[in-house]
């Protein structure tokens, strides 16, 4: 699992004075931004950072390889276009930026933003 996956939705952090955090990014192969995420508990996965998208979702092989949940089938749109896939359901997604519980995600081929099929 050396393939990032996308993590597209915006994290919003408060900004304390005197508080400080360190926070771990590299960048994947296609020199995508990465931060080390754990779902549902499990982890840590490089996860693309996509501050701008309005969703999350994770590649259909990695849905499957953690036995994540099925959601509903939604409509999934971004820079290539839009596509129908299956939901993902997930308990938590955590990572050092945001901690966002019961969040919905899709996976699917439309979740693939870097040109590969998932």
């Amino acid at each position: 699992m050396t393939r990032a996956l996308i993590l597209a939705s915006v994290c919003f952090v408060s900004i304390t004075t005197g508080v400080q955090a360190e926070v771990l990014l590299s960048k994947d192969a296609t020199g995508h931004v990465t931060v080390p995420t754990f779902v549902n508990g499990k982890g840590p996965f490089p996860f693309i950072l996509d501050t701008g998208a309005d969703e999350s979702a994770v590649y259909s092989w990695f849905a499957k390889s953690l036995r994540l949940a099925k959601g509903a089938n939604r409509v999934i749109s971004g820079a290539t276009g839009s596509a129908q896939t299956a939901g993902t359901r997930l308990v938590s997604l955590n990572c050092r930026l945001c901690d966002r519980t019961r969040a919905g995600v899709r996976s699917g081929k439309a979740a693939c933003r870097t040109g590969r099929t998932a």
